[in-house]
């Protein structure tokens, strides 16, 4: 038979066989577009299902493009919602140049030397890479001149090791302008809303700061040619990345974080007829997670867009204060309370089917939690839908694990990874796990790496022999002859550290 004698329905199978088969599907999916017109409009929404925009004017531009175009409108499924941001400490006041350098300076230098150990010996060390990454270390030395409060404020008189910096900054204030002329309090959330409402078959949005824009300088740092990330072009496109939720190392505990964009977010969109049947959130771990903090208005437009949610995913990572091991990385529960009342708010979906609450690397240096499962979800949840739930570093106490295990009748897929239980002991909560065995529903379980109790808080279950896939079996109902693959153990190096 003939292509052109094909129903559309099965064009469209073999469109979507292209798609998900072919790593080179776009450049495939161009040329069928060529064919005809019947092939173009059967094979366009292939090329585009989804969208990514920044609050820039470039961006909100492009996302308008696609709202208004009669395919791609119909056929975009997800939108990804960019909320890094560039940074007020280093475009405005008196000083932002010479913090501008001060922060890039830094940033380069934890760099070199990850690159410059990376080398090893032999050979390596005497390559082309590890030349241009030993001839670089200068550019830090010229860079952190900048920052010295007697260098020119507007950064006049610059060497030619300096320019490039300097050049940036000046690009870097005008990037930052045009972010704040976009966002206008709230105005730009509610645009970029405005845009979600023409999507006709919009299923899913993600918000995350965690994409990071390095174009040319990411391709070359792939291939290993360090030599041309130490271009003037290089170097350029690294001092305009815009920061995570962290901010930088020396910018995270004073930066203003843009927690208002997810905010008008969900307020703008409770105020539309949009209801997601998925939504995401992945974003960095603020240096003080006291910056997450919605007022009970907000918390309430978290819950009507995600009324009719069927999937949630709620991803916090690199919690570690500045990125660094050496702060004081202890979490106080005063200070989670804004992101508890996020999250419960969040998973308050009467649909939920499957849901993810992952606090990565969290705790970050051996700390006792000082929150459990019970101040970040509304227990029991308020779906007893839920078919598949994933945490992750999420500390349990043996009551908040009886409380979500009794609410999780219909559960099939269950995953934790590195829960830390908080009170009594794993052998007890392993039998509060297993409960879920009598549903019937469950066909899969994994458990990694449980921390607290007798498996201590420093991961010391790696050196003490348990089999994973006995405890696995347990949860599942497949040991009833056996027995707690817990009962009457006693870990072989000890309890670990601090419990």
């Amino acid at each position: 038979m003939s292509a052109n004698k094909l129903p559309n329905e099965l064009l469209r199978e073999c469109f979507a066989h292209i798609e998900y088969q072919n790593k080179h599907w776009k450049n495939d999916i161009k040329s069928f577009r060529l064919v005809s017109k019947r092939f173009y409009a059967e094979a366009s929404p292939f090329l585009i299902a989804k969208a990514t925009v920044s609050f820039n004017k470039e961006s909100l531009q492009n996302l308008e493009t696609l709202a208004t175009h009669p395919i791609f409108s119909k056929y975009i499924t997800q939108v990804n919602i960019d909320v890094t941001y560039y940074d007020k400490l280093l475009a405005q006041g008196r000083h932002a140049l010479h913090r501008f350098a001060e922060d890039n300076a830094t940033r380069l230098y934890q760099n070199l030397e990850m690159m410059d150990r990376g080398m090893g010996r032999g050979r390596d060390r005497d390559s082309a890479n590890a030349r241009a990454v030993r001839d670089a270390f200068r550019i830090v030395t010229k860079w952190e001149a900048i920052s010295g409060l007697d260098y020119p404020a507007d950064g006049s008189s610059p060497n030619s090791e300096q320019k490039v910096l300097i050049e940036a900054w000046h690009e870097y204030v005008k990037l930052f302008d045009e972010q704040e002329e976009v966002v206008n309090n709230g105005e730009g959330a509610r645009k970029v809303v405005s845009y979600l409402e023409k999507f006709t078959g919009l299923r899913r949005v993600v918000v995350e700061d965690y994409t990071r824009h390095w174009g040319t300088y990411s391709n070359f740092r792939q291939a290993r040619d360090y030599p041309m990330l130490f271009t003037d072009a290089g170097l350029r496109e690294r001092c305009l990345q815009p920061s995570p939720w962290k901010g930088t190392f020396r910018t995270a505990l004073d930066t203003e974080l843009p927690v208002h964009l997810l905010s008008s977010l969900f307020t703008s969109l409770s105020q539309t007829n949009i209801r997601l049947k998925e939504f995401e959130i992945k974003v960095t771990a603020p240096a003080n997670m006291s910056n997450i903090n919605f007022t009970s208005n907000q918390l309430e437009a978290v819950k009507t867009t995600v009324s009719k949610s069927e999937k949630l995913f709620l991803r916090i990572a690199n919690w570690a204060r500045k990125s660094s091991l050496a702060e004081n990385n202890d979490r106080p529960a005063s200070e989670l309370a804004g992101l508890c009342a996020l999250t419960s708010a969040f998973f308050s979906s009467p649909k939920l089917t499957e849901m993810e609450l992952s606090l990565d690397d969290y705790p970050v240096f051996g700390e006792i939690p000082k929150i459990s499962a019970s101040d970040l979800l509304t227990l029991p949840l308020p779906s007893p839908k839920v078919e598949k739930i994933y945490l992750r570093n999420v500390p349990f106490t043996t009551t908040s694990l009886q409380t979500l295990v009794s609410s999780l009748p219909k559960l099939k897929r269950l995953n934790f990874n590195a829960p830390f239980l908080l009170d009594g002991k794993w052998v007890h909560a392993l039998d509060i796990l297993h409960q879920l065995a009598a549903n019937k529903t469950l066909v899969h379980v994994e458990l990694h790496g449980p921390q607290g109790a007798e498996f201590g808080n420093w991961l010391s279950w790696v050196k003490n022999g348990v089999e994973q896939r006995e405890i696995e079996r347990w949860i599942m109902g497949e040991r009833e002859g056996e027995g707690n693959p817990l009962a009457g153990w006693v870990p072989e190096y000890g309890q670990g550290h601090g419990l």
